[in-house]
């Protein structure tokens, strides 16, 4: 039984040092997809998105016997599968 904790909160959305990528030249970037810049910022994967890779790339490394969870925090908690109700959250295969 497994529960991941993820931060979404605003400093993941940093690009850390070392982790720049160049866009080729007259590439353009959708504001809001992997890879896309605001005036000033460097280009590459945010630290959200790197999370997001790992987080997959490990729950897809579990055996099927493993049930999870996944809790993103920021200035308030969401479950990836909360249960309705009053009931307590569950975790799933």
């Amino acid at each position: 039984r497994v529960v991941f904790i993820l931060d979404v909160s605003g400093s993941m959305l940093a690009v850390d040092p070392g982790q720049e990528e160049e866009q080729p030249e007259g590439s353009q970037v959708r504001p809001g997809t992997p890879g896309s810049t605001t005036e000033g910022q460097p280009k590459g994967k945010n630290r959200l998105q790197r999370a997001q890779v790992e987080l997959k790339r490990l729950i897809n490394a579990l055996p099927e016997s493993v049930k999870i969870n996944i809790v993103a925090y920021s200035s308030r908690v969401q479950m990836w599968r909360a249960e309705d109700g009053d009931k307590p959250p569950q975790l799933h295969a």
